[in-house]
């Protein structure tokens, strides 16, 4: 309760009005204060009638100014107190994030790790020479898929190779520069690629739609197709390898009176989210 009188009269302080009427008031106080400490220093214990009047009257004055100097020490230390505190706390906030951060990173290398132990393992059981690279760029548009990666003509890239990652077929290269390449994706409008139904061997041409799937044309009426099974390459046409996968059925529509059954392909690859690549020498 002390305390917070105590505040509210520092803070009226600082009126300006009132500054030089406090100072008066506050010395006039210590003059009487260093009076009452002289009559109680005196040796002789015998006091005049005035010393005791004086005694009666300075004594509450006496406490009222050491609590009012206990209570202004207190505030004083305790905005220093603040203040440090203040600095403490910004430099505590500032570690945390540099923390943060590092933690981010670390995380972000232990995926990357994973996803090139998985790429390694993928290079090993396949018997052809194969170009890792990195996903650099992107083409925003709902029409074409196109992604640009970080190798090109000098690290022995040319037109027309196909791009893979250890989950299935992305697409192949169309423009080559000296240290980087386009690579359309199967999704693109323009793309198209001979497949095969693994499980039957039943064949069309799978083509990119909107929207990142793939659908597949020229599909025989008479053919067996399930919602499910797996489409990979056919080799035909020297562009892709035999047997690499593109994605699973995901809808058949036949028509009654078609020659062919429309199918819908889910790509094996998510196409929005490759990061790393690699390039069939």
């Amino acid at each position: 309760m002390h305390e917070a009188q105590g505040i509210g009269l520092f803070i009226r302080m600082r009126r300006p009005s009132l500054r030089k009427k406090t100072i008066y008031v506050l010395i006039t106080l210590m003059i009487l204060n260093l009076s009452l400490i002289t009559l109680s220093m005196r040796e002789n214990t015998q006091l005049t009638l005035v010393e005791s009047v004086l005694s009666v009257i300075l004594s509450p004055v006496q406490g009222i100014i050491t609590h009012g100097a206990k209570l202004l020490s207190n505030i004083w230390y305790g905005y220093f107190y603040l203040v440090n505190l203040r600095k403490e706390n910004a430099s505590l906030r500032l570690e945390l994030k540099k923390q943060m951060a590092q933690m981010n990173q670390l995380e972000e290398m232990e995926l990357e790790n994973q996803r090139l132990k998985k790429l390694l393992d993928y290079k090993q059981k396949f018997n052809t020479d194969l170009l890792l690279a990195q996903v650099i760029a992107r083409e925003p548009s709902n029409w074409t898929k196109v992604i640009t990666i970080n190798r090109g003509a000098k690290d022995g890239v040319t037109n027309g190779l196909s791009v893979v990652s250890y989950q299935g077929l992305i697409g192949r290269v169309i423009s080559v520069y000296a240290q980087s390449s386009r690579v359309m994706l199967i999704a693109d409008l323009r793309s198209s690629v001979d497949a095969l139904v693994q499980r039957t061997r039943g064949s069309g041409v799978v083509v990119g739609e909107a929207k990142g799937r793939c659908r597949v044309k020229y599909f025989p009426i008479d053919q067996d197709v399930k919602i499910g099974d797996q489409m990979i390459t056919s080799g035909l046409g020297g562009i892709y390898p035999k047997g690499l996968i593109i994605g699973q059925v995901s809808r058949v529509q036949k028509s009654q009176y078609g020659l062919f059954q429309l199918l819908e392909i889910t790509p094996a690859v998510d196409l929005d989210r490759i990061e790393e690549v690699f390039v069939i020498l």
